[in-house]
């Protein structure tokens, strides 16, 4: 808990750094990767636009993160709020991505898939036969249609059976001990379970030879520059995170057992690095073309709300464009990833506030057509744009 003093400190330095700190388009960024950030600014009226928006929400909900909107070359950011009691949020911090980091699961599946060293048809028992789950094929865990049931429900009842932070190994032995039942047959329908993305991180660490942290690192993370991402690891804390994620109330979320879990979250990245991800797969660095194609799929058309699902990736269509996209959320963190890789747009807000994080999908893309903007503004109920 944060004294009511300190926020009113940080407050005071938000509201005096407000108008010099708010907007920035970054020109060039270099890195390590086969391709370097550059950008042509958006005009004045487009950026006016964007930050209306993100002031109005601002206000109206006291949200608190960090964005990047991304149109062919040009590219604008946002930024409001806090990190911690102390620090001004700022577009090179690292935070909680949450289930954004299924894309990158999928994409990790997709890079041994493109080397011939898995297929999609395996079967989970080919790398855990102590599983007693038949019938389930690496398909099934990226696409949500396994049956398997939530771990982040059912670890609640066998917490005391062991000792510490809930890890990838642990939970495998849990299941394969107390046999949690099954939602349905396999391949029957669509559930989303993050209990899929946690065994599939476990199966590539099977194949690879090495953990999961270090193949994203070699595999994506380095190959791509993305210098200020990584996998959280069962030793790390939330409380020693720079950014940290907030109820919205004035409290911290503080460390819960199943933070060491990773595949189905626990990536920490920035806005510039989910960019060069974005861009990666927009330019084919990790694999082929037809392995994209492949991981986006549709599988389910109607996984949730009139989107689709893919591999890993949730997919919708607006105003005649196909988006791929995953949103998360995981302990005070909001967070979406927008891609529409036709049309080279991107949008990415993280937000490390719980409370007035949640921003719809349709407003994100609707953000890129100011045709539709005042419908937009309307609906949200925001102050009129001044003349």
């Amino acid at each position: 808990m944060v004294s009511n003093f300190r926020y009113l400190f940080v407050a005071i330095i938000f509201i005096s750094c407000q108008n010099n700190g708010k907007k920035v388009t970054k020109p060039k960024q270099t890195s390590t990767a086969v391709f370097e950030i550059k950008s042509i600014p958006f005009s004045n009226t487009t950026q006016a636009r964007f930050a209306y928006y993100w002031d109005q929400l601002h206000l109206r909900t006291h949200y608190s993160g960090v964005t990047l909107l991304a149109n062919k070359d040009s590219i604008y950011t946002w930024t409001v709020g806090i990190a911690d009691s102390t620090k001004l949020l700022n577009t090179e911090m690292p935070m909680q991505i949450a289930s954004i980091s299924k894309t990158f699961c999928a994409t990790a599946t997709m890079i041994l898939y493109s080397q011939g060293k898995i297929k999609l048809t395996d079967s989970l028992r080919k790398y855990f036969p102590q599983l007693p789950y038949y019938g389930i094929t690496i398909e099934h865990l990226l696409s949500h249609s396994s049956g398997l049931p939530e771990y982040t429900w059912f670890c609640d009842e066998y917490k005391d059976s062991f000792d510490g932070i809930l890890n990838n190994s642990k939970l495998l032995e849990i299941m394969a001990k107390y046999k949690p039942e099954m939602y349905f047959v396999p391949g029957q329908r669509h559930r989303y379970t993050n209990t899929n993305f946690v065994l599939m991180a476990s199966i590539i660490e099977k194949i690879s030879g090495i953990p999961y942290p270090q193949f994203l690192q070699k595999n994506i993370f380095h190959v791509l520059g993305m210098k200020n991402t990584r996998v959280m690891s069962i030793a790390d804390s939330v409380q020693n995170l720079e950014v940290k994620g907030h109820y919205g109330n004035g409290a911290v979320y503080l460390s819960h057992y199943q933070d060491g879990t990773y595949g189905d979250k626990n990536i920490i990245s920035t806005v510039w690095d989910l960019y060069r991800f974005f861009k990666g797969i927009s330019e084919n660095k990790l694999f082929p073309e037809t392995i994209r194609n492949e991981m986006f799929r549709t599988r389910w058309p109607n996984a949730r709300r009139g989107t689709a699902y893919a591999l890993g990736w949730r997919k919708r269509t607006e105003l005649d464009e196909t988006w791929m996209f995953h949103s998360g959320w995981w302990h005070g963190f909001r967070t979406n990833f927008y891609c529409n890789f036709g049309e080279n747009k991107c949008a990415i807000t993280l937000s490390n506030r719980l409370s007035g994080g949640f921003i719809p999908g349709k407003t994100i893309v609707s953000i890129f057509h100011p045709e539709i903007w005042d419908d937009i503004i309307k609906a949200w109920d925001f102050a009129p744009k001044p003349t």
